[in-house]
């Protein structure tokens, strides 16, 4: 449980949701870099299309901490002061994370 990270992406219309939700494919070594291509989440002929995400796409990505959480106390000192925050957030070289994301279609009730 220590180790899950839950998060969605909400912004509006054109803002770059899917773009950054392909980054996390990319930089969690979701899916191969050469199977990726834009908008990689939104599967619907009509999103593809137009460029829009129509309906919400849950994703689960495993994360492979490659950075100690000591050298980065020592980096951003000055930023974050609570060490502790740091080791839960950051974990150790080595830790593994399971991050849930959710890409939101741009017309979404922020209501909610």
């Amino acid at each position: 449980m220590n180790n899950i990270r839950n998060f969605v992406i909400i912004a509006h219309i054109d803002h770059g949701k899917s773009t950054l939700a392909d980054r996390f494919l990319e930089l969690t070594e979701t899916v191969p870099r050469l199977k990726l291509e834009p908008q990689y989440l939104d599967k619907m002929n009509l999103e593809k299309e137009h460029g829009v995400t129509i309906k919400m796409h849950p994703c689960r990505m495993i994360y492979h901490a490659k950075i100690q959480s000591s050298k980065f106390e020592i980096l951003n000192k000055s930023k974050i002061q609570n060490s502790k925050f740091q080791t839960n957030a950051l974990g150790s070289a080595g830790s593994e994370f399971i991050l849930n994301l959710i890409d939101t279609p741009g017309h979404v009730d922020f209501s909610f």
